[in-house]
């Protein structure tokens, strides 16, 4: 293994070596979960003329004059046509638009009808209850700035606008290679020595959260398969490899990366759990994230790498989001790597690390709601001392 680095330029350069995914236009509508690629201006305005905001009676006034003579009805979808003179009143509802020449709209609970005439207590203010054209926004008002994740909300604004596509970055081909011959698949019964896979399930749902596909392909500790395997991904934009990445007798990965033409990024990465990371590019552009095969390892590998990528290939900052807390307990570790450990913060925002931190124990990575970070120059950690954290799950 190369001299471990700091995890801050490991993945400077996994970010400085990674090439921006290409710009697609995509249908609007079926763009949730994407990132727009492109700051949106509105080819509509909103609102798209006057229209009441409730329901009551249109008023054009007549000096201070409490008594309207009603002379029509408008309904949602349908105007008055003419001109409403003053001392005039229209029945409105809610979203019908203001007859010409009406002043306000005085809600139906504050206006008596009898014999065809409206009675208010007060004159309301001018443009009570109107809903002006454009109040909203505007046509070319910026609706959408560029790298915003499209959901329900955004989907809602861009039809309003009058927004029908939208450009887009493809989304990245992604596929995942969990290796080891002691590994069955999910839902499969494991024989002496062998334990089910907990890292490709893992590892796909990360992705589906993030609003990626991917496939799992397993594969036994073979050469020959292995380079099968890997030789027909240079195609996707990224692999990752669970397993198969330090330097035991079986640990091929590495190694044939290299032979199929891959570049090593970095191959070691100062930072538990997942010190044996490494990053691979291949001139085709596409990328090998070799990850340990502990599942704590492959989940800390996944967030401090694999997430800041994929967020990079959709315009985003691939910063780390870490967060303040307070530290709930004593901590200590000799200086020269970072650790990260599963922790639970609770409302007050102190956070506290389980007890133990093997890179095997899955149960408490599935109950911790931080991960919490030791820098690597770091020996001490005294409770109350302010910390970062990583919130997960």
């Amino acid at each position: 293994m190369d001299p471990p680095i700091p995890f801050e330029e490991a993945l400077n350069r996994l970010i400085s070596g990674a090439k921006t995914l290409s710009v697609q236009s995509h249908p609007a509508m079926n763009s949730t979960g994407r990132y727009s690629a492109e700051s949106v201006a509105a080819k509509l305005n909103h609102p798209p003329f006057d229209n009441s905001q409730v329901d009551g009676y249109a008023l054009a006034f007549n000096g201070e004059i409490l008594e309207f003579n009603l002379v029509g009805k408008v309904f949602a979808g349908k105007s008055l046509s003419g001109r409403l003179k003053p001392g005039k009143a229209a029945r409105i509802f809610t979203g019908a638009p203001i007859p010409h020449g009406a002043d306000a709209v005085v809600m139906q609970e504050f206006a008596t009808l009898e014999n065809e005439v409206v009675r208010i207590g007060s004159i309301p203010k001018s443009g009570d209850f109107i809903r002006r054209l454009g109040e909203d926004f505007k046509v070319g008002d910026e609706i959408l700035a560029e790298g915003t994740r499209v959901g329900p909300t955004q989907l809602g604004l861009l039809s309003l606008a009058g927004i029908t596509s939208l450009l887009i970055r493809r989304q990245p081909q992604i596929t995942i290679l969990v290796t080891g011959s002691e590994i069955v698949r999910p839902g499969e019964m494991p024989k002496e020595g062998q334990l089910p896979d907990a890292v490709g399930p893992m590892l796909l749902n990360l992705l589906i959260q993030m609003n990626l596909s991917s496939d799992v392909h397993y594969i036994h500790d073979d050469e020959q398969d292995l380079r099968l395997q890997l030789n027909g991904m240079v195609k996707n934009d990224l692999v990752i490899i669970s397993g198969g990445a330090s330097v035991g007798e079986k640990d091929l990965v590495r190694q044939m990366l290299l032979d199929l033409g891959f570049t090593s990024i970095f191959w070691g990465v100062a930072m538990r759990p997942g010190m044996p990371t490494g990053v691979y590019q291949h001139n085709t552009g596409a990328i090998a994230i070799s990850l340990a095969g502990n599942p704590v390892s492959a989940f800390v590998g996944f967030s401090m790498f694999i997430k800041p990528l994929i967020k990079f290939w959709a315009g985003l900052s691939p910063r780390i989001p870490f967060e303040r807390a307070i530290c709930g307990s004593d901590l200590t570790k000799q200086p020269g790597y970072a650790q990260f450990y599963r922790a639970k913060r609770n409302v007050d925002g102190e956070v506290f690390p389980f007890q133990f931190q093997g890179s095997h124990r899955m149960k408490d990575l599935a109950n911790a709601n931080c991960l919490l970070y030791f820098p690597r120059e770091s020996a001490e950690i005294k409770a109350g001392q302010q910390v970062e954290v990583l919130a997960i799950n």
